[in-house]
């Protein structure tokens, strides 16, 4: 304590933020001189984790969006213009994250299929997340469903009320190949678990609310 008492405030700041990086950085070199397959592992789970930590945000969008959405589609008249203005709004916040997300997925493309087990998974959710830019349109036309864009949207109906919450359940669903990729650490898929139950329950939360606001 004397020694930590004569030392000044920046030099406390200093010391505190230097053991830890200390610990860390003797805790990776242990991992790293293992071999570089271990290396190599270790940076793929990362990987994996990065996913999820990119997927958060766009599902918390997509959630707010489709709150946004339906205000919008079912507003009247008169409330229409600052309708259509908040529902814009949330389209800005999901389209800076899912630009994000995207480039994440064009760095991390050889990972991010081993991720998803196989190309054609890993497309899957590409598309999944594409027709978004068609309940939008539906929603820019303020009408509650649509056929129009069955050919692109597995032969069923757009219903742009819910349409969102729904991609956003389908997306929250692809966090189970991070925690499967990850499973042979259990720390990791201990954190990656925790994430998707997070979103789960988000993504309950909102359905209740819209439930309880149509009753």
């Amino acid at each position: 304590m004397n020694f930590l008492n004569a030392l000044t405030i920046k030099k406390r700041i200093q010391l505190l933020i230097t053991i830890p990086v200390i610990a860390l950085l003797v805790l990776i070199g242990r991992y790293f001189v293992n071999s570089l397959s271990d290396y190599r592992n270790m940076n793929e789970m990362v990987t994996s984790l990065n996913y999820v930590n990119h997927i958060v945000p766009v599902l918390s969008d997509l959630i707010a969006e489709q709150e946004e959405t339906s205000n919008y589609i079912y507003s009247s008249e008169s409330a229409a213009s600052s309708a259509k203005q908040g529902m814009l709004n949330a389209r800005n916040k999901t389209d800076a994250d899912m630009n994000a997300l995207n480039k994440f997925f064009e760095e991390n493309h050889d990972v991010m299929v081993a991720v998803f087990q196989n190309e054609k998974h890993f497309n899957e959710l590409k598309t999944k997340l594409n027709t978004l830019n068609y309940i939008r349109k539906v929603a820019d036309a303020k009408q509650p469903s649509s056929d129009d864009y069955k050919d692109v949207f597995g032969g069923q109906t757009i219903w742009a009320g819910v349409d969102i919450s729904r991609l956003a359940e389908a997306v929250s669903n692809t966090v189970s190949y991070a925690t499967a990729f990850a499973s042979h650490d259990p720390d990791v898929v201990n954190e990656a678990n925790a994430y998707y139950w997070l979103l789960k329950a988000q993504i309950a939360t909102l359905n209740l609310h819209k439930g309880s606001s149509i009753n």
